[in-house]
């Protein structure tokens, strides 16, 4: 079985899956769930995922963990800006991640569900480069054949214009995040090339499977 708890706790869940005979768990968790930095003790991301990840591990079902970092898919966030303009309005422009293909972790989770020997074990999974958002901004670019600016703002003005539209908790999660990212930059990790025998996808493809969700209206 393959387990994303968006939001809410798992116990019942949990309890029926037993009682079903489920053999195995795979949770889709988060690398913040390490709790390898300061500011995942107060994630709201890193807090969810673990408490999720106790809970699975008490059920008694085996269980495999998946904790992706950063996502590519969020870069979707700025789809409308770029689909409307050409600017990306936002602070920390030189904050470096690796972003992981969402079909990366799809072929991670096919391994952990088919193949013997994954039980019980936790694997941190990240894209297989470590690019600053303007390099990711350029990806997306290249990808849809359109120059893109990425306009730092300060981080006051974004976290006004956000409450708009995401809790404070979270902003401040992404807040954390792009600032200790500018000076400790993600880790690349090659852990979805050992566990499925392809190199990870670059951001670049990404970009590229997902050009349509950057096109301008038409």
């Amino acid at each position: 079985m393959f387990l994303f708890p968006a939001q809410g706790g798992v116990d019942a869940f949990l309890k029926q899956a037993k009682t079903a005979g489920v053999e195995q768990i795979v949770v889709l968790s988060s690398l913040a769930a390490a709790m390898e930095y300061e500011r995942d003790k107060t994630s709201v991301s890193a807090l969810h995922h673990l408490a999720i990840e106790k809970a699975v591990m008490a059920s008694g079902i085996p269980y495999t963990f998946l904790r992706p970092g950063s996502f590519a898919n969020n870069l979707l966030f700025w789809a409308y800006s770029i689909q409307t303009g050409a600017t990306v309005y936002e602070p920390y422009a030189n904050s470096v991640q690796a972003p992981i293909h969402e079909a990366d972790i799809a072929a991670v989770a096919v391994v952990a569900l088919t193949q013997d020997g994954h039980q019980g074990k936790t694997y941190p999974l990240t894209g297989p480069q470590a690019l600053t958002r303007l390099e990711q901004l350029n990806c997306i670019g290249t990808a849809i054949g359109k120059q893109l600016h990425f306009q730092e703002i300060p981080v006051d003005a974004f976290q006004k214009e956000m409450e708009k539209y995401m809790p404070l908790p979270v902003i401040k999660m992404l807040l954390d995040y792009w600032s200790d990212t500018v000076t400790v930059p993600d880790v690349v990790l090659p852990t979805v090339e050992q566990l499925t025998s392809h190199k990870a996808r670059t951001l670049a493809q990404w970009a590229k499977d997902h050009a349509s969700d950057f096109s301008p209206f038409v």
